[in-house]
C-alpha cells in the first residue's frame, strides 16, 4: 500500500510486480494498443528474477513493510527475497539457503520488517532473520535480533499440530500467531526483538486455542489483545487473552467469540449478492441446463445426501474465507476496521468497534 504496488504468484512459479504508470503515460498506453500496461488501467508488469531453487509453485508471498522488498515461498520448501534493483529494472531475489521441512504455505513480516515468519506443511512455524542492509534503514535502527543474525538464519522455530495455513504479528512485534489444520491457532509471546538473537524467544512461552468449528486458514491482529481468524467456517472468530493467567508471566489465550456472523450490523458486503444465490448443487449455473436436470435425478435416489446439502449455513460467509486484511488502523498498528473475502466472492467489512460492542454484550450477560 505505501508503494503502490501490486505483487502476484502461481502455480506456474512466476512472480510478477505491477506498478501503476502515471495518468499520462497511462492513456498513451491505452491508445497504442500494445505494451504491458495497455488495456490494464495502467498497471505496467516488471519482471522478477526468482532463484533457480524455487522450481515448483509459489504459495505465499508477501510484501514487508514499506514495500522495498517482498518473501516468496512455496512447494519448493526454499524461501526468497525480492527487492528492486533500478540500475537494471527488474526484481532480483536473495536465497535463504537453509530450506524449510515443507512447502511454505503462508508468509508475514515482523513491523520492523527485519524478522520473517514462514508457516510449512510440516506443522512448523519458524521466524528468520530478513535483513537486506541495500534496502532496509540503517543497521543502528534495525531490531539487534535481524541486525546480529546472517540473513536467513532460523531464530524460533516453533511446532502446532497439522500443517500451516496461516501466520500473523500483532502490531508491536511482541507476539506471533499461526493456525494449524487441527483447528488450533497457536500464540507465541514474550518475542523481543531488541535481545539478542538467541534471546528471542528466551521464555518460549506460548498459548493453545483449541477451536470448537472448523480450522481457520488466515489470522489478523487487531490489537495487542485481540486476535480475528477466518476459515471454513461463515464468519471470523476472535480469540483474546483470559483474563486469568496460566502462571506468573504466561498468558492463557482463547476464544472470545465464536462468530462474527452476528455481526450484520458490524460487517458489510461490498460486492452483495446482485445475481442472487444460485440454487443448491448446481453454483454459477442455469437451472435450466443439462446439468442441473442430471443432478436432481441423482438426489432423487439418495434422500440422505440431500437433507445434508439441504442444511442451512448461517453466517455472511457462504464459503471458506480465504483473506483477512485491515482496511483502516491508527498510529501504533491498532486496526480500527478490516475485511474478510471468501471462496464466496463477498468482501466484507468490519469495524472493531462493532466487535467490540458485541464483547460487552456477550461480558455482562
Amino acid at each position: 500500500p505505501e508503494a503502490g504496488l501490486l505483487l502476484t504468484g502461481g502455480h506456474d512459479r512466476n512472480v510478477y510486480v505491477w506498478r501503476r504508470a502515471p495518468a499520462a503515460e497511462a492513456g498513451a498506453d491505452a491508445d497504442a494498443g500494445s505494451g504491458a500496461g495497455a488495456g490494464d488501467g495502467g498497471w505496467q508488469r516488471e519482471m522478477v528474477l526468482l532463484p533457480a531453487a524455487l522450481d515448483r509453485a509459489v504459495l505465499a508471498a508477501r510484501w514487508a513493510p514499506g514495500g522495498r522488498k517482498f518473501a516468496c515461498g512455496g512447494g519448493a520448501r526454499a524461501v526468497s527475497v525480492s527487492y528492486y534493483e533500478a540500475e537494471d529494472s527488474w526484481w532480483t531475489s536473495k536465497l535463504v539457503r537453509k530450506r524449510q521441512g515443507s512447502s511454505v504455505t503462508s508468509l508475514a513480516w515482523h513491523p520492523s520488517g527485519a524478522l520473517l515468519a514462514t508457516g510449512c506443511a510440516d506443522g512448523h512455524c519458524r521466524v528468520l532473520a530478513a535483513v537486506v542492509p541495500r534496502v532496509d534503514a540503517p543497521k543502528e535502527s534495525v531490531p539487534l535480533a535481524g541486525r546480529d543474525s546472517k540473513f536467513g538464519t532460523v531464530l524460533v522455530d516453533a511446532s502446532g499440530g497439522g500443517w500451516v495455513h496461516g501466520v500473523a504479528w500483532s502490531p508491536s512485534g511482541t507476539r506471533l500467531a499461526f493456525a494449524s489444520h487441527d483447528s488450533t491457532v497457536t500464540v507465541l509471546t514474550g518475542l523481543n526483538v531488541a535481545a539478542e538473537p538467541d534471546a528471542l524467544w528466551a521464555g518460549r512461552e506460548s498459548a493453545r486455542v483449541k477451536l470448537r468449528g472448523r480450522p481457520v486458514r488466515c489470522l489478523l491482529f487487531l490489537a495487542e489483545d485481540r486476535l480475528v481468524g477466518g476459515g471454513w467456517e461463515p464468519a471470523p472468530v476472535l480469540i483474546a487473552p483470559k483474563r486469568e493467567s496460566a502462571g506468573p508471566g504466561a498468558e492463557d489465550w482463547g476464544v472470545l467469540l465464536e462468530s462474527l456472523e452476528d455481526g450484520s450490523t458490524a460487517g458489510s458486503s461490498a460486492t452483495g449478492n446482485a445475481g442472487g444465490t444460485p440454487s443448491r448443487g448446481t453454483p454459477g449455473r442455469s437451472q435450466n441446463s443439462q446439468f442441473a436436470s442430471a443432478f436432481a435425478k441423482f438426489e432423487q435416489f439418495a434422500p440422505k445426501v440431500k437433507t445434508v446439502r439441504t442444511k442451512q449455513v448461517g453466517g455472511p460467509h457462504k464459503g471458506c474465507i480465504t483473506c483477512l486484511r485491515a482496511v483502516r488502523a491508527d498510529l501504533d498498528g491498532t486496526v480500527e476496521a478490516f475485511s474478510s473475502s471468501g471462496m464466496d466472492g463477498r468482501l466484507i467489512t468490519w469495524e472493531t468497534a462493532d466487535i467490540e460492542r458485541q464483547v460487552l454484550a456477550k461480558l455482562s450477560i
